[in-house]
């Protein structure tokens, strides 16, 4: 089995295929967040999103060193796609029930990236030795995760912040001057990214006022739409445009390297958490209001059938 480097900065439809899972995990840390109206529901969605976020990054820097469309790269592609939707399938029991499962999941996922990457690295001494360091955090990270899921409260919760933040710091203590980078490619990867995010918060509106429609669905419904807008108009007019920009012209290795783990894996980590939070609680008073729309209508026609006919 060899793998194929990559030569241009197209994305490939495979990848596109490949983001679609992540959709779905999206969707699942929105419902964890909108269903469960508290801080902590909050915080077990963000600490869901570190954990996904870091395994569709590694893809993005994946795909921008081999071809996911040459031989059989786009099988195991195919297996971590499986193994990502089991994943975000366990997210709304992953502090629960489905702990397990999520972290054998997530082990699939992550090592199906790194078989591909030292397949990858086998003329590229440098690159291997990032690999091998990448290797090692992932094995502690997954070990908290399986340590998490036989835990519970407090316990539970900080396993699952020592793996995010193990996630978070290892690229900071791994040699960066190792890792290669198509950096068209990867900025457009995390663009549409974002634009799956702003989708997501259609989608939750549309979600949230499923049972019911009136003059406050509405209005939500158009602020909702003009929201996204604002940040899609933003984002792809300007920091899309500047950032791809500095990241093509840094001097590939370590210095483009460190953009592209600063800019686009950490800085827009935030960024689709902000969007995601701002989903669930859209999601939250879409269906406050159109529940509010039931009753009234049902008080009215109880009031109807119950007054005397003239």
């Amino acid at each position: 089995m060899s793998a194929v480097k990559r030569e241009d900065e197209r994305v490939t439809p495979l990848e596109l295929f490949f983001d679609l899972v992540f959709v779905l995990a999206l969707t699942q840390c929105t419902t964890l967040i909108a269903h469960t109206p508290t801080w902590g529901g909050m915080l077990k969605g963000l600490l869901a999103l570190g954990v996904l976020w870091w395994s569709w990054g590694g893809y993005a820097w994946l795909t921008s060193v081999v071809d996911p469309e040459e031989g059989a790269v786009r099988l195991v592609i195919f297996g971590a796609m499986a193994a990502f939707l089991i994943v975000a399938l366990c997210v709304p029991k992953a502090f629960g029930s489905l702990g397990l499962e999520f972290a054998i999941g997530y082990a699939f996922v992550r090592y199906g990236q790194i078989a591909l990457f030292i397949l990858a690295s086998r003329d590229d001494p440098d690159l291997r030795h990032s690999v091998i360091g990448l290797a090692l955090s992932t094995a502690v990270g997954v070990g908290l995760l399986v340590a998490a899921s036989f835990a519970d409260g407090l316990a539970q919760g900080g396993l699952w912040a020592l793996a995010v933040a193990l996630d978070l710091s290892g690229p900071l203590i791994i040699d960066s001057s190792g890792w290669r980078l198509m950096p068209e490619h990867f900025a457009e990867r995390h663009g549409l990214i974002i634009i799956i995010a702003l989708g997501e918060s259609i989608v939750a509106l549309g979600a949230g006022a499923n049972v019911g429609f009136d003059a406050g669905v509405a209005g939500a419904a158009v602020l909702g739409t003009a929201l996204a807008a604002g940040m899609w108009w933003v984002y792809f007019d300007i920091v899309a445009i500047v950032a791809t920009r500095r990241l093509a012209a840094a001097t590939p290795g370590k210095e483009q390297n460190e953009m592209a783990r600063d800019s686009y894996s950490y800085i827009h980590l935030p960024m689709v958490a902000g969007i995601l939070v701002a989903n669930g609680k859209a999601a939250r008073r879409m269906s406050a209001s159109a529940r509010r729309w039931r009753l009234s209508v049902w008080t009215w026609r109880q009031r109807k059938a119950t007054s005397p006919r003239r």
